[in-house]
């Protein structure tokens, strides 16, 4: 069975992809925050795609 594609919008406000829980902003309006004095730096390579030759590996930050 083939799913073509809808002029339907879709929106989710969570979700689960690569390990990851990834929430949109708006779905944490309700939530509060506390800075914990946590900083980080570090790299992780990024790649397109499994064939992908020219991988980056880009300074990816957290403050929290």
């Amino acid at each position: 069975m083939s799913m073509s594609p809808t002029l339907e919008a879709r929106s989710y406000p969570l979700m689960y992809a690569f390990g990851n829980y990834i929430r949109v902003v708006s779905a944490e309006e309700y939530l509060t925050a506390s800075a914990s004095g946590v900083v980080a730096t570090w790299k992780q390579v990024c790649v397109s795609g499994p064939n992908d030759l020219r991988p980056i590996a880009p300074d990816l930050e957290y403050a929290g």
